[in-house]
């Protein structure tokens, strides 16, 4: 099974940061940042059957949260705590009702309502930090079905303008 992953984040730097430090703090430094999913983002869950394929989308993710961001130079990485999006397992949509209701209860709809998705820890594989755009390896732990496993996905971003950002990625589960 495929999840891919496309948000579009508008981060809002605390008070005392700019736009600047968003992306890499100083070394050691811990900034508190606010993010927003555009209601553009979207989350898909694709894969096969014994009779066919199958691709189901939600666009339903907990909208906004605080994250910390800790920066290790050293190491050209972040660390994030509190970086989670949830994501409803009934808001799916696969365009067909049999589907829905078995994808429903693969994901544990009826004990676990969310598929959790948190961010660990990113790094970027191309250009840095103070580009405009570039490609990153981010650790996640995706819990469904109280299952938890981390898992690496690529991510490829772009700077849209200011302090909104996008993000695409995916990753076998």
């Amino acid at each position: 099974m495929l999840v891919f992953l496309a948000l579009a984040v508008t981060l809002f730097p605390g008070a005392e940061n700019n736009v600047n430090t968003i992306l890499m703090p100083a070394d050691g430094e811990r900034n508190m940042i606010t993010y927003t999913l555009n209601n553009t983002s979207w989350l898909a869950i694709s894969g096969t059957t014994n009779i066919n394929s199958f691709e189901c989308l939600s666009s339903n993710a907990v909208p906004n949260n605080n994250i910390i961001v800790t920066a290790s130079h050293e190491k050209e990485k972040l660390s994030f705590s509190n970086a989670l999006i949830l994501v409803e397992v009934g808001s799916f949509d696969c365009k067909n009702p049999l589907i829905n209701r078995d994808m429903y209860k693969a994901l544990g709809g009826t004990n676990d309502s969310f598929i959790e998705i948190k961010l660990l820890e990113v790094k970027p594989t191309s250009g840095n930090w103070y580009t405009h755009d570039g490609n990153l390896t981010a650790s996640l732990e995706i819990s469904i079905n109280g299952i938890s496993r981390i898992k690496e996905m690529k991510i490829d971003w772009q700077n849209a303008g200011g302090i909104e950002y996008h993000f695409i990625g995916r990753a076998d589960i």
